[in-house]
Order: C-alpha cells, then sequence, then structure tokens
C-alpha cells in the first residue's frame, strides 16, 4: 500500500469525502467490551470465592490471562480510533498525516497476535469446565482434541501473523527495499474458519450427555442454554468471517476497517463473558430478587400455555462412577431413592437440578458413605 496518492485524485474529491468520520461504532464497542468483560470476570471470581472454588488452572491461568488479554484487544480498538484513524478515508491521512497510516498498520499487526491470544484463553477455560463435568474417559479423549486443535489454532495463526511479511516491519514500513506481502486478505479469511471448527466442537461436545438425561424437557432445555452460552462466540465469528469476506478491507484500510474491527474486539469479549457465566450460581442465590428465577420456570410457563405442561417432573437419575468411595458432581441437590454406583452397594439418593445456570466449574469431589446421605456444595 503506497503512501502517497495523486493529487488531481485528491482534488477531484468533494469536501463532504474528508470529512466523513464513522469511527464512532468501533470506539462504542471497544469501550463497551472493556465494560462488559470487566463486570463478567468480576462476577466470576467474586462468585468462585464465595463458594469457596477458588482453585483450578482456569481460575489461576485461563480466566486472568483472558481477561488481561482481551483488555488489551479492546483497548487497541480504541487507540485505532483515537491514534490509528479509523474512520476516515485513508486519502484523507494521506493528504493531512501520512504518518497515521503507519500507526494504524502498526495496530493492526499487533491485534493480529492478541486476538488469537485473547480467543485461545476463554475456550480453553470452557474446555476445562466440561472435563470436570465430564470426567469419563470418552470425553476426556474428546476435551483434549479439543483443546489441541484451539491450540493449534493460535500456533497457525501467530505463525502466519510473523511470517506474512518479510522482512517483519513491512508489516507498516512499505518502505523497506526488497520488502514483500502475501495475501493478506486471504490470511485473514481462512484463519478464521479454523477458529469456527473449534467453536462448533465445543458447542457439539456436551451435547450427547445432556440429550441422555432423564429429565423433563424444561429442565433438559434449561441445561442445554446453560452449556451452549459457552459457544455463543461462534455468532460472533461468523459475523466477522462474513465481514472479511464482503469488504475489501485495503481498497480503503482506515475507513473499510469498521465493522471488521468491531467484530473483531466483540468476537474475544463475547467467550469470556459466556465462560464465566455458568459459575454465577452462587451469586444468584445471594440476590432475593433473582432467587426464583430460571430457564427451567420459565420454559414450562410458556409450554403450560400450549396445554402441554412439562411441571411433572424434575428428577435426574444419572449413574455415576464411583471409585474408592469419591463421586464426582455438579450443583446437585440429593433426595431419597436409588443412585447407583458401580463399586459396591447403592446409595439412597437422586439428584435435582436447580437450572439455570448449573455450577460447572464448581465440581466438588465428596467422600460417599454407605450410611449417611452425601453432602454437595450448591
Amino acid at each position: 500500500m503506497s503512501m502517497t496518492a495523486d493529487p488531481a485524485v485528491i482534488a477531484s474529491l468533494p469536501p463532504s469525502y474528508f470529512e466523513e468520520d464513522v469511527s464512532a461504532p468501533l470506539w462504542h464497542a471497544s469501550i463497551a467490551m472493556i465494560v462488559l468483560q470487566t463486570v463478567a470476570v468480576t462476577l466470576f471470581f467474586a462468585s468462585r470465592i464465595l463458594n469457596k472454588t477458588s482453585n483450578g488452572i482456569d481460575f489461576w491461568l485461563f480466566i486472568p490471562a483472558g481477561y488481561v488479554f482481551c483488555t488489551i484487544h479492546s483497548a487497541f480498538g480504541i487507540l485505532l480510533v483515537k491514534l490509528g484513524g479509523a474512520g476516515r478515508h485513508t486519502l484523507f491521512w494521506m493528504r493531512e498525516d501520512p504518518g497515521i497510516i503507519v500507526t494504524w498498520l502498526k495496530f493492526c499487526t499487533v491485534i493480529e497476535f492478541t486476538w488469537a491470544l485473547s480467543v485461545t484463553f476463554p475456550k480453553l477455560a470452557m474446555l476445562v469446565l466440561y472435563l470436570r463435568i465430564f470426567p469419563t474417559r470418552v470425553y476426556r479423549i474428546a476435551g483434549y482434541a479439543a483443546g489441541v486443535l484451539v491450540i493449534l489454532v493460535l500456533v497457525v495463526s501467530t505463525i502466519a501473523s510473523f511470517t506474512i511479511c518479510m522482512p517483519f516491519a513491512f508489516n507498516w514500513d512499505k518502505t523497506i527495499p526488497g520488502g514483500k506481502c502475501g495475501d493478506q486478505m486471504l490470511s485473514y479469511r481462512i484463519m478464521g474458519f479454523p477458529n469456527l471448527a473449534a467453536d462448533i466442537f465445543l458447542l457439539v461436545l456436551p451435547l450427547p450427555a445432556i440429550y441422555k438425561l432423564h429429565v423433563d424437557a424444561a429442565t433438559k432445555i434449561g441445561i442445554f442454554l446453560t452449556f451452549i452460552s459457552g459457544s455463543f462466540g461462534i455468532v460472533t465469528c461468523m459475523i466477522r468471517i462474513a465481514y472479511f469476506f464482503t469488504i475489501d478491507l485495503f481498497a480503503d484500510p482506515t475507513y473499510n476497517c469498521i465493522h471488521t474491527m468491531i467484530w473483531t474486539m466483540v468476537e474475544p469479549g463475547v467467550y469470556l463473558i459466556a465462560v464465566s457465566l455458568p459459575s454465577l450460581r452462587p451469586l444468584k442465590k445471594r440476590v432475593p430478587w433473582v432467587r426464583d428465577i430460571s430457564f427451567g420456570s420459565l420454559i414450562s410457563r410458556a409450554t403450560s400455555w400450549t396445554g402441554k405442561s412439562t411441571n411433572n417432573t424434575s428428577w435426574l437419575e444419572p449413574k455415576m462412577a464411583a471409585k474408592n468411595g469419591v463421586i464426582r458432581t455438579t450443583d446437585i441437590e440429593l433426595k431419597s431413592s436409588n443412585f447407583p454406583i458401580e463399586e459396591g452397594g447403592s446409595m439412597h439418593s437422586t439428584a435435582r437440578i436447580n437450572p439455570p445456570f448449573y455450577s460447572l466449574a464448581d465440581i466438588d469431589e465428596q467422600q460417599i458413605s454407605h450410611d449417611k446421605p452425601a453432602k454437595f456444595i450448591g
């Protein structure tokens, strides 16, 4: 991309062309994501600490790292507007201050790296939750496979960002003799698909287990919505890919970047917020006016209008593997009935789930006694 323009072309354009500024949506979206991410992560840590589950690699590494990189990533959206000239036509900056275009190119180069890191850590945090809730061998293999895919997307994206332009400084300094870049637009488009594949994997992973649950429709839908919240980023990912295919970014970079950058900022934040939601149930218990709100009750009321009530039962009778008297569970309340376990005897309990947000991160291992009811932290 040349840093100079034909003076005749600039002179032929009307004044309104140079006055046009469409930067406001990117500015607002970046600020909004910083605020929403901060609120979600603050509530996540508060909930886990109150529930005495401040442990695990997700708590100490994946969520904090995800928040740091997502915040830095969103901050660059603000910098693109404030210092990088985003929202104004490139010809305007060629006429007024070509150095702004260099700054824009530098910021975009950094954003390639922050995007890859920002989408990776929230997905790994969600996988940790899945591995806790589904301890069986098949699910663990699938979970680790998904983790490998997520990390591979990070590695490939990082390598592509480092090597797309040679030398590396040619990303922003187009005056370097002999410098060259590959097809950057093609790279942006292609990298969206492995990321989308990882999203779909995360979406599908818990569905077979949810389908097999012996619960009424309302409760099953509530559980499904809880798990699917971790994959809301798939929508933003698809929108982002669509914009890269419909917008010629480098035809007018500082102007055409607004929509692609908005979704580049929003996507990682949506992942981070979504992975924080399932751990907020302990806070829900401490807020009286939302204590009785649940997906299950709302769905039951909605279906009752059609004459097909789903309030007939809300009981779950799962099979849990007990090894050395230890059972893994989620936010489950136990009632009296037969509760099958594999190694010796039966325990007089069944499980009742309270939708909508089950403490997927708050898995507790309890010592099971055959003559005493088990206690579960809920």
